[in-house]
């Protein structure tokens, strides 16, 4: 079977731009700072709430490599919290569609990648479609907070080499 390319557009992070994935997790301006020893600290509480039950910890480690991909991953049951501890990456994605079916796959024409720059960690919808975030730097490192159990009983993969597609981030428009 021959092999085509898919262009990934990799753009910045943003409210407006991630709404439809999950959110992004900083304070809002309205919130409130609920602990503050001023020129040295401040403290928001409650500035994302996963609604996950027995959330567990991972953690993941990626290497600068080629930008390609061919298999995007969802979790139905679980949202997703990707914290970057280390170095830029992109995070691919394609938004939640079809939850109550476990055959659905992600639109081509919707997979996208974000810039995760370190500043920010984010939180994904439940169903919400990705692929490991992608080193920019020579190594990256991540906390991955996901529902205990999720690898064994949460996971619709899809894996386009099989269809002959390969995703390749060379759109960059940031």
């Amino acid at each position: 079977m021959s092999q085509r390319y898919h262009e990934v557009e990799v753009v910045r992070l943003s409210e407006k731009r991630f709404r439809e994935f999950g959110e992004i997790i900083e304070p809002k301006p309205d919130m409130p700072v609920k602990f503050e020893a001023p020129g040295a600290f401040k403290f928001w509480d409650n500035v994302v709430d996963p609604k996950t039950v027995n959330l567990e910890f991972g953690y993941l480690e990626a290497y600068h490599s080629p930008l390609e991909f061919s298999v995007l991953e969802r979790h139905v049951k679980t949202a997703e919290l990707v914290i970057p501890l280390t170095g830029c990456s992109v995070l691919p994605l394609a938004p939640p569609r079809d939850l109550d079916k476990p055959d659905a796959e992600p639109s081509l024409d919707e997979v996208v990648a974000f810039l995760l720059d370190g500043t920010k960690a984010v939180n994904l919808y439940p169903g919400t479609w990705h692929y490991a975030p992608m080193a920019l730097s020579d190594r990256c490192t991540f906390l991955i907070g996901i529902r205990k159990g999720t690898t064994l009983d949460d996971m619709n993969v899809v894996d386009f080499k099989k269809k002959g597609i390969v995703f390749k981030i060379t759109k960059l428009r940031l």
